[in-house]
């Protein structure tokens, strides 16, 4: 499962990031770690971009990008 396949409400927790993607590389500089719980919050009509939360932080980021942060399913869905 990927950032990009889960839905609004939903929460995930980082698994990893794909390092061939230099602005995953910014991303991670910003909370996008492994272990870190993520929220999306919402999505754009067409699906994108993605407005997600981390570490008390929320931003949007393009589904293109969040389809190479690789989750798992966090406990609390």
């Amino acid at each position: 499962m990927n950032l990009a396949d889960l839905n609004p409400g939903q929460s995930g927790i980082i698994h990893s990031l794909d390092d061939s993607d230099p602005f995953l590389s910014r991303l991670a500089e910003l909370g996008f770690v492994p272990g870190e719980l993520v929220s999306v919050l919402r999505k754009a009509p067409l699906g994108d971009p993605l407005e997600v939360k981390v570490m008390n932080s929320s931003m949007c980021i393009r589904t293109e990008q969040a389809k190479r942060i690789r989750m798992q399913q966090s406990r609390e869905n």
